[in-house]
């Protein structure tokens, strides 16, 4: 097949073939509809990004986070990420401090 330019909208036989086959439309690029959809779809890929940062933490910890993540069958930047979002959630929980928790709510209900 030969090479055409990118924005060339004649296709060749083969090409709507092709098309036909899998249900696919060609769609000129300077339609408002293929814009619309273009801005949709690039606002959804945004929503979904994840973002990077840079953090510095002890090799000693760096190497206990790891193994760690591997004792859970994770990577280690993935066990972090689940750190990050259960704290920033509220759902990470100091045993300790749950267990004083618990240890006072079981004497309140004793009491009355």
């Amino acid at each position: 097949m030969a090479k055409r330019k990118r924005n060339d909208l004649v296709l060749t036989e083969e090409e709507k073939s092709y098309e036909s086959e899998h249900g696919w439309n060609t769609v000129n690029p300077n339609s408002a509809r293929h814009k619309e959809v273009t801005a949709k779809l690039s606002k959804a890929v945004d929503s979904i990004k994840e973002a990077r940062f840079t953090a510095r933490i002890s090799n000693q910890d760096l190497e206990l986070l790891k193994a760690r993540a591997t004792a859970e069958g994770l990577g280690y930047q993935t066990l972090i990420g689940s750190l990050v979002h259960k704290y920033v959630t509220g759902r990470l929980v100091d045993l300790d401090a749950a267990q004083i928790a618990l240890e006072v709510l079981m004497r309140k209900k004793k009491q009355g």
